[in-house]
């Protein structure tokens, strides 16, 4: 018996000695992750607008990327409210919030006329929310003028990039705060 409980002892041991550097990673890489994922702030202050010019329904139709925690804390200045976009308890006041919102930070101009946008819905996917847009009544662009000041009330360092694609030609403007305007040519 005691023969077997040295045995059981060294193999122990040995799997120990076998796995301790890749226990300790495991448990370094995970103690690293929550501690820089509990933090609100993040070292990038990033938005992605994408749209596309649907000819048949002759409109620009969307998506603005957004970190969630950045965008509640921006909607909490401009509305005075605050908004949780992970636990929605009321969707309809939430999206005239965020369409509210995108009216005042975004907006779209296609040869001399302001488009008026549709506010379609938002989704969540992990850290970050799409907001979905619609330009509806557009004819095909030739010259889009463009404001985007999404996020410029909470970062100084905040940079919007803005897509849109329209039949085979793709462009995109970067825009960092404080620079708002931006125009494309197709």
């Amino acid at each position: 018996m005691k023969h077997v409980l040295i045995d059981a002892k060294k193999k122990l041991i040995g799997l120990l000695k076998r796995y301790t550097a890749k226990i300790v990673l495991v448990c370094l890489t995970t103690s690293i992750f929550f501690a820089f994922s509990a933090k609100k702030k993040h070292p990038f202050y990033f938005s992605f607008a994408e749209f596309e010019y649907n000819s048949s329904e002759k409109s620009l139709q969307g998506s603005i990327k957004i970190f969630i925690n950045d965008l509640e804390q921006s909607l909490k200045k401009s509305s005075g409210q605050k908004i949780d976009l992970l636990h929605v308890k009321d969707t309809t006041a939430v999206n005239s919030i965020l369409h509210r919102y995108l009216n005042s930070n975004f907006s779209i101009d296609v040869s001399g006329a302001i488009l008026k946008s549709t506010f379609v819905g938002f989704e969540n996917e992990g850290d970050v929310v799409y907001l979905h847009v619609e330009f509806p009544n557009c004819a095909e662009p030739r010259l889009i003028s463009l404001v985007n000041t999404i996020l410029y009330d909470f970062s100084e360092v905040q940079t919007n990039f803005t897509t849109i694609r329209i039949r085979n030609q793709k462009k995109t403007i970067k825009l960092t705060n404080p620079d708002k305007f931006g125009q494309l040519t197709f």
